[in-house]
């Protein structure tokens, strides 16, 4: 987040941003953090402002799902969720690729300890976790078709849903994402953000300052 946060500066945003977790552990966290557990399908009213979900919806099975917008939907507020894996045969052949990225990548993180060296190259366990890890998560990522399967009991005139594809600029990010918005707003998306990575997080400052000032009810 706070890589995020650094580049929404260089596009001139400053963006309040509030963190969340079933098990909260503010410690060391330098961004606000909100002290309760915050359940994704039940979050507490007083958290206004558009609520985003990165690379986590695939965790959750149909109806918890369906839960979580259901609750931002009778809430009326916006939200926005990203991923980052998809069902496809490009993609879960990808996957057989992260073992390799561990091994390459194991040196440079840090802190780095002895067992994680012992587990990643003498009994490579890291590699062969990290592989299964990512393997299910493309599995379990919705489809498009199935995201929109999800909102279709969440429709009013006041609220509109939005699933699709994020166009990079060096590729077609092969994801789902789904967005929300209310009809007073309906038409920021007539104009998708640019193939810039972080363009989508100016357009959900510009959503959450309107939810904020009450235009998004």
């Amino acid at each position: 987040m706070q890589l995020v946060l650094k580049e929404m500066a260089k596009l001139g945003h400053l963006p309040h941003v509030t963190l969340t977790d079933l098990y909260p552990a503010p410690a060391g966290s330098s961004l606000d953090y909100w002290p309760e557990p915050v359940c994704a399908s039940n979050v507490p009213p007083e958290l206004r402002g558009v609520r985003t979900l990165f690379t986590c919806f695939h965790h959750f099975n149909p109806p918890v799902a369906r839960a979580v917008l259901g609750n931002a939907f009778a809430q009326r507020q916006p939200i926005c969720i990203f991923e980052a894996t998809s069902r496809t045969t490009l993609a879960i052949a990808a996957s057989f690729a992260i073992p390799f990225l561990v091994l390459f990548l194991t040196p440079r993180v840090r802190p780095l300890s002895a067992s994680q060296i012992a587990l990643t190259y003498l009994i490579p366990i890291m590699p062969l976790l990290a592989l299964w890890d990512g393997f299910v998560s493309q599995l379990r990522t919705y489809s498009i078709a199935e995201l929109q399967a999800l909102t279709r009991d969440c429709s009013a005139p006041d609220y509109v849903w939005k699933c699709g594809l994020i166009k990079l600029r060096v590729r077609e990010c092969p994801s789902a994402l789904v967005i929300c918005s209310v009809s007073r707003v309906k038409d920021d998306f007539e104009a998708e953000p640019s193939a810039h990575p972080f363009a989508w997080f100016s357009f959900l400052i510009n959503l959450n300052n309107r939810a904020l000032a009450g235009h998004v009810r």
